[in-house]
């Protein structure tokens, strides 16, 4: 009975949570994904009750095709699913998911000419499926898809700081492993290993822990209107019941017993009773149902403890881009919401945008702006202070302005707008969606709210005044290096020039804009350490002796030390301090080598070395590019008499640069020949 119903009950449950899945919105990706994993699972199990259960070694032949069939697409629609779910689609991913494909493919057609697996066994009364020719190449496909696809989740859930998306993603993990284990050990059958229903059972796991992932914590986005304020009903009434009725019996048992030794019936006792049985109720419940929205529903109580601990966080940060995503994740985790954005302004179209997010669609995040002077934006600009949405009433949407701030809360599935000031100005916007548990936000969470938005609003102050002074420090350093510069006019405009370089360079390296602009300031700045070096010995013009160049090395540790202690970023930092130590461990100060040399400081080396080249020197005179060009490669080349000294991308990425740029000197002035000569016509 056992072999016939499990597969059946797996089946149809994998079926049940596809189409229920698939028919919320058939229209999202993640959901038709997983209704065909669904669809995979249901005729695997049922075709495998047909190889069970056939009465011939023939009819058991046919149901192994089909079999197969459901088989082979479930590693790639796991791994397909788990893309979408962690939006992860790097060009990796995306060739491996095609590349399951392909191979699901090609084993459907062995699966059909028998290579895979058209041998059976019979076992007692039933058919056993067996593996083919090349059916261990399909277990380590099958093991490497799913193993894959794990991992990527183990990976995106430690790197998760919303509590909702890692119990999302370690419920779905954990469904996940359970299942491909179920499938793996049910193949083993084949070798003579006797664990079936192991593989029909892991699927009925999986479909109920993938379901709850679904249902409960909504993974995908699949949202069941009105079951958390039914459930939780369900559970106060079994929590209040149950109780009432464990006394009721109990007090009939007792007064049953009075009335056996004391001979009559006692109304007073019976008064008694109900009087304690209802204050025991009373506490119960007072007891029971805290328990209830905690545990059950994660209805955190109020959380006043951990806002002074926030608060000393937020304080603590200099960076706008961490502060904001430390509020973006401690506002969702304090409220427990799985919908969380902020809304940032794009000064040019005067226009907010969504600048984090968390739970929202990314085609949404793309498109989704608000008006500055218009609805939403307006009136948190106006009045300053949070907006929840059950505050818009029938009563206010007769007025215009408040339809307009329903539509922009609606558009954004916002349930409470909390304004980001920065000196009385809105910078920006924390939205958030409904509670995880389904309950209206509470007056304490205003307040929690209010306090934390405030925090955030001097955080934000604190950081434009901490970013005008270390403005105004830098355009003090800025024209002392001008002025030590200008001493010596063989390296006046040297700094400016090498900015120039690094920031090219980084630029050709595809780098981001932080590392870019990092890479510039490093230029400017890689120098400043020279102010601590004698005039004489930055004037010589003659080879320096040991003292000398030893007194001439500290020049790039005082740079580091006076950027440090002005607070830039570390990145800067390094490149000052390492921007003389060479691939092949021979440049100063710890004679670095190779990948330990941070890459802005390999920059900046080559963009040092290719300006000295190309000025004047007291020793000597300026190279021309192409003795430079071929200088620069000698430098980069591992079998080069030189040694590798400077780092060959880099270099490559310079060379690359000083290409395009003579094109474009090239194209400009034929551009301006033509002009000349039409004027002339």
């Amino acid at each position: 009975m056992t072999f016939t119903i499990i597969p059946i009950i797996a089946g149809l449950i994998s079926l049940g949570i596809g189409v229920f899945v698939f028919r919320k919105e058939p229209k999202k990706k993640p959901n038709r994904i997983f209704f065909l994993l669904g669809l995979s699972l249901v005729v695997w199990n049922l075709t495998s009750l047909g190889v069970y259960c056939a009465s011939s070694a023939g009819d058991a032949l046919i149901w192994i095709k089909l079999f197969y069939i459901g088989l082979v697409f479930i590693p790639s629609l796991f791994f397909h699913f788990v893309l979408t779910v962690i939006d992860d689609h790097t060009i990796l991913n995306r060739r491996v998911y095609s590349l399951g494909y392909g191979l699901s493919y090609l084993f459907l057609l062995f699966a059909g000419t028998g290579f895979l697996g058209q041998d059976i066994t019979y076992i007692g009364d039933y058919y056993y499926p067996t593996l083919g020719k090349i059916g261990n190449i399909f277990l380590i496909f099958m093991l490497s898809f799913g193993g894959y696809g794990c991992y990527l989740l183990i990976h995106r859930g430690l790197k998760a700081v919303n509590l909702v998306e890692k119990r999302q993603l370690g419920y779905f993990l954990s469904g996940g492993l359970i299942l491909f284990a179920g499938i793996a050990t049910n193949l083993l059958c084949s070798l003579g290993i006797w664990v079936y229903p192991s593989g029909h059972a892991a699927t009925i796991i999986y479909s109920f822990i993938t379901s709850y992932a679904i249902i409960e914590h909504r993974l995908i986005g699949v949202e069941i209107s009105g079951l958390v304020s039914y459930k939780r009903k369900l559970l106060y009434f079994l929590a209040n019941t149950i109780p009432i009725i464990i006394i009721f019996v109990l007090a009939l048992g007792i007064e049953g017993l009075f009335q056996k030794f004391a001979g009559g019936s006692s109304l007073y006792f019976s008064i008694g009773v109900i009087m304690v049985s209802a204050l025991c109720l009373n506490w119960g419940r007072q007891q029971i149902q805290p328990f209830i929205n905690q545990y059950l529903f994660r209805q955190n109580p109020c959380q006043w403890h951990l806002i002074k601990d926030i608060s000393n966080q937020i304080a603590a940060i200099f960076d706008k881009n961490v502060l904001l995503n430390t509020l973006l994740n401690t506002g969702a985790n304090l409220i427990c919401t799985d919908k969380a954005a902020i809304l940032l302004l794009d000064g040019a179209k005067q226009e907010y945008f969504i600048g984090l997010g968390l739970g929202i669609n990314l085609a949404r995040k793309k498109t989704m702006r608000l008006k500055k002077d218009e609805g939403l934006a307006l009136y948190l600009t106006d009045k300053k202070k949070i907006l929840l949405r059950s505050e818009v009433s029938r009563s206010k949407l007769q007025n215009n302005p408040w339809r307009e701030i329903k539509r922009d809360m609606e558009k954004i599935e916002g349930v409470v707008c909390i304004p980001l000031l920065n000196k009385e100005e809105l910078s920006g916007i924390l939205i958030l969606g409904e509670k995880f548990s389904g309950e209206a936000y509470r007056d304490e969470d205003v307040k929690i709210l209010s306090i934390l938005g405030a925090k955030v609003s001097m955080a934000l102050e604190n950081i434009c005044c901490y970013n005008e002074c270390i403005k105004n420090l830098t355009n003090i350093i800025l024209s002392l290096i001008v002025v030590l510069e200008s001493k010596d006019k063989y390296f006046n405009g040297h700094s400016k020039r090498v900015a120039k370089y690094s920031s090219s360079i980084a630029k050709e390296l595809g780098l981001d804009e932080d590392a870019i602009d990092a890479a510039s300031s490093a230029g400017f700045f890689h120098d400043l350490g020279n102010i601590g070096v004698s005039e004489q010995i930055l004037q010589k013009t003659t080879r320096l002796n040991k003292g000398e160049f030893r007194h001439v090395k500290q020049h790039v540790i005082i740079g580091a030390r006076i950027i440090e202690s002005i607070c830039l970023k570390p990145d800067i930092v390094d490149g000052i301090r390492y921007h003389h130590e060479r691939l092949d461990g021979s440049g100063y100060p710890f004679n670095l080598a190779g990948k330990d040399i941070p890459l802005i400081a390999r920059i900046l080396a080559v963009a040092d070395v290719f300006d000295a080249m190309v000025t004047d020197r007291p020793y000597r005179k300026a190279f021309s590019m192409e003795d430079v060009i071929i200088e620069l490669k000698n430098r980069s080349n591992t079998s080069g008499s030189c040694g590798c000294e400077l780092d060959p991308k880099v270099v490559a990425a310079l060379i690359h640069v000083l290409e395009k740029d003579h094109l474009l000197k090239k194209r400009t002035k034929k551009a301006e020949g033509r002009k000349g000569n039409e004027k002339m016509l």
